[in-house]
């Protein structure tokens, strides 16, 4: 289980999933959603899995963060390049806040059906209920 102060005080890379997407969020000390802090070991199963794949997109830019600084979009569009939608927290400083804004969109999704078992199994645990198609944020993921 990750604690409250460990939520609040460390930037974790989190991942959720429509059913046919996969979703990336840089959760900036914000409150991880209940099936993604109970489970570290899973959290470090699919940072290691995600963080491991091979680029393979193109990358969309969503044009209200292109004033970010170089280095903070850098990371946004990694994630994109391996076929995730990618996230950051909106309202810094405030952890009980939920939303995201999307950074970042690959060319080529990576599909949720591909993934190995082993990463469906925990993904599935975090599923944000509408479709990733035309989003620009997430405010709950259950």
């Amino acid at each position: 289980m990750i604690t409250d102060i460990e939520q609040e005080t460390n930037d974790f890379d989190w991942f959720f999933t429509d059913g046919n997407a996969v979703g990336h969020v840089a959760s900036g000390g914000g409150k991880l959603p209940p099936s993604v802090a109970r489970s570290v070991n899973g959290l470090n199963i699919l940072q290691n899995y995600f963080n491991g794949l091979p680029t393979n997109s193109d990358v969309i830019v969503n044009i209200q963060s292109r004033t970010t600084n170089d280095d903070h979009l850098m990371s946004f569009a990694d994630m994109a390049k391996k076929g995730l939608y990618s996230f950051d927290k909106t309202h810094l400083g405030k952890p009980y806040d939920t939303a995201y804004h999307l950074i970042a969109k690959p060319g080529q999704a990576i599909q949720f059906k591909t993934l190995p078992e082993e990463i469906k199994e925990i993904l599935i645990n975090s599923r944000y209920i509408d479709s990733f198609g035309s989003i620009i944020d997430v405010k709950d993921v259950t």
